[in-house]
């Protein structure tokens, strides 16, 4: 979805409660082998 464009709009200014969810659910996925490798996703933004 985010190569097309289509991922949350969203993604600017999250609260720390949301990042840290976004965070675990970004280390979920490098753990089950899933994570993408898009530079564009906002993984360090805070």
């Amino acid at each position: 979805m985010a190569a097309k464009g289509e991922g949350p709009l969203n993604t600017e200014r999250v609260s720390a409660d949301v990042q840290a969810q976004i965070d675990a659910a970004e280390a979920r996925r490098r753990r089950l082998g899933v994570a993408q490798d898009d530079p564009a996703t906002p993984s360090d933004k805070r």
